[in-house]
Order: structure tokens, then C-alpha cells, then sequence
């Protein structure tokens, strides 16, 4: 799954693991990303979609399943970031089939 991932963001491992979930968003997407992390906080968990950003620049459509988790007294938010790169074009294809 991981490699996937790998694949999908065109990272090394360790250039993952160098990076934090506010790296991997895109430009567009930041400014609500601590409201979305707080929410996780708050809530305990929290589904939604945002695009991340690949080396050069490409836009990654994904969905983002976040829980907070208890783990030796902290608390850490575990995300589960799905591709939805397919899911956004089989839209645009039915859009302009409705046009």
C-alpha cells in the first residue's frame, strides 16, 4: 500500500517520511487543512476531499479518511488517502455527455 502511495505522490520513501500531511496538500488546499485536522480532533474522525501535490507540480484528486487515535496517552490522526483520480474523470465524462 505504502508503494502505492510512493507511486502515486512520485516520492522515495525517505522523502516521504521527511515530509508532514501539510507538505503533501496542495497550494489550494492548505489554508483549510488545520480547520480539517482540528475537526479530526474534535470529532474523532473525518472523511473528505482535497487534491494533494506529486513532484512537478501534478494535482492528485484523493479522499481522505482521517481518525484520531490513542496511542501510550497522545493522541495521533491516522489517514487512509484513497486515489480518486478515476472517479474525477468518469465525472467530467459524464458531464459532457449531459452537455
Amino acid at each position: 500500500m505504502v508503494k502505492h502511495f510512493l507511486q502515486f505522490k512520485d516520492l522515495s520513501r525517505d522523502e516521504l517520511l521527511d515530509k508532514t500531511v501539510f507538505d503533501l496538500r496542495s497550494d489550494q488546499s492548505r489554508p483549510v487543512a488545520d480547520d480539517q485536522f482540528r475537526e479530526v480532533l474534535t470529532r474523532g474522525a473525518l472523511v473528505f476531499e482535497t487534491e494533494h501535490r506529486a513532484r512537478g507540480g501534478r494535482l492528485l484528486p484523493v479522499e481522505v479518511s482521517s481518525s484520531g487515535v490513542e496511542f501510550q496517552g497522545r493522541t495521533y490522526v491516522q489517514s487512509i488517502v484513497r486515489d480518486q483520480s478515476e472517479l474525477v474523470a468518469a465525472r467530467r465524462r459524464l458531464e459532457r455527455q449531459r452537455d
